[in-house]
C-alpha cells in the first residue's frame, strides 16, 4: 500500500470516528428526548382513553408498568365488505407511525368502594394520535415480543382490601339474620315463662 492510499484510509477512518462521536454526543440525547416526548403523549392520551372506554375506571389510577417505543406499519379496516353484495366495499387505511406500547395497571371502582385491579396492553400510534389493536400492527418483532412477555400477565381481580370488605359484608348478611332469630326465640320463651308460673299459683289455690 502506497503512502497516498495509507493517508486516504487514515483520513477516512478519522472522519468516520469523528462523525460517530458527534452522533453519540449530540444525536443520542435528541433520540432520547423524542422518546420521552412520545411516552408523555402516550400517558396523556391513555388517561383520556381509559375514561372514555373502561367501565368503572377510577380516574387517574393508571400506572404504566413498562413501555417500548418503535416504528411500525399500521393497517386498519375502515369499512367491512358486505358479502351479500357483488361490490367490494372494504376500505383500508395504511400508514407508518411511531408506536408506543404500554403494559398498564389501572383500577375500576364499583359501588363507590369496591376496587378491582386491571392490567392490559395498549398500543398508541403517535403520528395519528389514536389507540390501535395489536392485530393492526403489521410485521413488527418488537411489538410481538412485548406482547409475548405480558400477554399472560393481563388480569382483572378484586383488591385485597375490597375482598376483605366484601367477605365482611357477606358474613353480616348471613350472621345478622341468625342472631335476630335467636334473640327473637329467646324473648318469646322469656315472655311465656311468667304466664306458666302464674297458672301454677292459681291451680294451687
Amino acid at each position: 500500500m502506497n503512502k497516498g492510499m495509507t493517508w486516504y484510509v487514515r483520513h477516512y477512518l478519522f472522519s468516520f470516528i469523528v462523525l460517530g462521536c458527534l452522533f453519540f454526543f449530540f444525536g443520542s440525547p435528541n433520540i432520547k428526548a423524542e422518546s420521552k416526548d412520545d411516552e408523555k403523549k402516550f400517558r396523556a392520551a391513555l388517561e383520556k382513553y381509559l375514561v372514555e372506554n373502561m367501565h368503572y375506571y377510577d380516574s387517574k389510577s393508571a400506572i404504566v408498568k413498562d413501555t417500548i417505543i418503535t416504528n411500525g406499519h399500521v393497517k386498519k379496516i375502515i369499512t367491512v365488505d358486505d358479502p351479500e353484495t357483488p361490490e367490494n366495499e372494504e376500505k383500508v387505511e395504511e400508514y407508518d407511525s411511531t408506536i408506543v406500547v404500554g403494559y398498564v395497571k389501572a383500577q375500576q371502582r364499583r359501588d363507590s368502594f369496591f376496587l378491582f385491579d386491571s392490567t392490559n396492553i395498549y398500543y398508541y400510534a403517535v403520528d395519528k394520535n389514536e389507540f390501535i389493536d395489536n392485530s393492526q400492527i403489521i410485521g413488527n418483532n418488537d411489538v410481538s415480543n412485548f406482547f409475548q412477555t405480558y400477554s399472560n400477565k393481563t388480569y382483572k381481580e378484586i383488591t385485597p382490601w375490597s375482598l376483605t370488605l366484601f367477605m365482611l359484608m357477606l358474613s353480616l348478611v348471613v350472621i345478622v339474620p341468625i342472631f335476630i332469630m335467636l334473640f327473637h326465640n329467646i324473648s318469646k320463651e322469656t315472655a311465656r315463662f311468667p304466664r306458666y308460673q302464674n297458672d301454677d299459683k292459681n291451680i294451687s289455690l
